[in-house]
């Protein structure tokens, strides 16, 4: 691990001991995400804790302050802390405010700064490729059963998986879990045969897609095509990366022709709730709302929703959701962080690099890409999918991207040392 700048040895050695600590509780948050609120709470709010300690101490020897992503992450934070401010709710905006920053948003920085050498990011893979594991078997149980063995949930709707976390939402956390568990192949052993490493990443991850194509969602469906797009772009070309996200897609229809049926698209819920987004940004289009408050918004210029269910918390859709909360300003601020971070990962871990199964290949670069694209594909799945601020789905998110951006480190250190 490379030692924080911090002058006395006392103050280096507590350092270290935040850093061990802000890893510690990622691999608590990732191994515990689908299965526990409990390990969720302690997980992040032990991370989260202890990178805010780190940064206390060595300020100087971290890593976000030499990024041009600290100016990005202070404009969001600044801007989600006005939006509690100037809101028409609020308890809503300081209930999402407080929660999702010690449970989930200052994730992304404990996992840049916790993760200082190539075995700490390969084994963060192998932790989310074990719990995977877990919750594909338990939702492919669940598929030939009936019921989920843990709770005892029934299928959702009498068709589909939900895993232990009782609706198929469990599908949207499998597409992050997915792609960053492929990361687990640097990890295998080198001296295994290309043929034995695939074998034991298939039994890996099979579980894990039963359950992800059993819970039939559509956003979750459509962040792994673009997770898995994107692998194949970085590795393979644009060509094939375009197959392979069409691949997904076409599976996903395939196996399911029911949801995506011309009357279904034209009557889902989603195409209205949009609508009634828009409507309400355009009431406040500079500074919005508040910090979570579509639902009081849209309510109090009286729009009444037909197809959708008439008490909305929020509309299915991040980018909707920043620009109903906090307008422009806060649309551009959560743009430039999110979107901004995404641009930095990537830039740090292209090719060219040797595949990973060749003599020497790189393993951890390897690990590096999984986590970017399946931070990637978390961006397209917020399309259509939750509240920002719901904690398990930002803080599984914000966790990949600090394992994605601590990766974008070693790259360019890596990088650094050719030159």
């Amino acid at each position: 691990m490379t030692p924080p700048s911090a002058h006395s040895p006392l103050r280096r050695r507590a350092a270290l001991s935040c850093l061990a600590l802000a890893y510690l509780g990622l691999c608590i948050y990732a191994a515990g995400a689908p299965f526990s609120i409990s390990l969720r709470e302690i997980g992040g709010s032990t991370a989260s804790g202890a990178v805010v300690l780190y940064y206390l101490l060595d300020w100087r020897g971290a890593r976000l302050p030499r990024t041009p992503l600290l100016w990005a992450f202070l404009a969001f934070a600044a801007v989600l802390v006005l939006q509690t401010v100037h809101t028409i709710h609020p308890s809503l905006s300081g209930y999402a405010l407080t929660h999702a920053g010690y449970k989930a948003l200052l994730l992304f920085a404990a996992g840049m700064e916790a993760i200082r050498t190539r075995r700490q990011l390969l084994a963060l893979a192998g932790v989310f490729g074990l719990a995977a594991l877990v919750e594909g078997s338990l939702g492919t149980v669940q598929w030939i059963t009936g019921v989920e063995p843990l709770t005892g949930d029934p299928l959702y709707g009498s068709t589909r998986l939900t895993g232990t976390m009782s609706t198929p939402r469990v599908g949207n956390w499998l597409s992050m879990a997915i792609p960053a568990a492929l990361g687990l192949w640097g990890l295998l052993p080198r001296s295994w045969p290309s043929r034995l490493r695939s074998l034991v990443l298939a039994l890996v991850l099979v579980p894990s897609v039963v359950t992800l194509v059993g819970s039939q969602t559509r956003s979750a469906w459509l962040g792994t095509a673009a997770a898995l797009g994107l692998l194949g772009l970085l590795r393979l070309g644009w060509k094939k990366a375009l197959g392979i996200g069409l691949l997904v897609l076409i599976l996903a229809v395939s196996l399911f022709p029911n949801r995506f049926t011309p009357e279904v698209i034209r009557q889902a819920p989603r195409t209205e709730i949009w609508a009634t987004a828009l409507e309400t940004f355009a009431e406040r289009p500079v500074l919005g709302w508040g910090l979570n408050t579509f639902n009081p918004a849209y309510k109090q210029l009286g729009i009444t929703l037909q197809r959708s269910p008439a008490d909305l918390p929020h509309p299915h859709n991040i980018y909707l959701q920043l620009l109903v909360d906090g307008g422009l300003l806060g649309f551009l601020a959560g743009l430039a962080f999110l979107w901004g971070a995404a641009w930095w990962c990537l830039r740090a871990v292209r090719l060219p690099a040797r595949p990973p199964s060749s003599p020497g290949g790189e393993g951890w670069l390897w690990a590096a890409q999984c986590f970017t694209a399946s931070y990637v594909g978390y961006l397209v799945t917020a399309a259509t999918a939750h509240n920002l601020f719901r904690t398990w789905w930002l803080g599984t998110a914000m966790t990949i991207l600090g394992c994605a951006l601590a990766g974008a480190w070693l790259a360019r250190e890596a990088g650094e040392r050719k030159e």
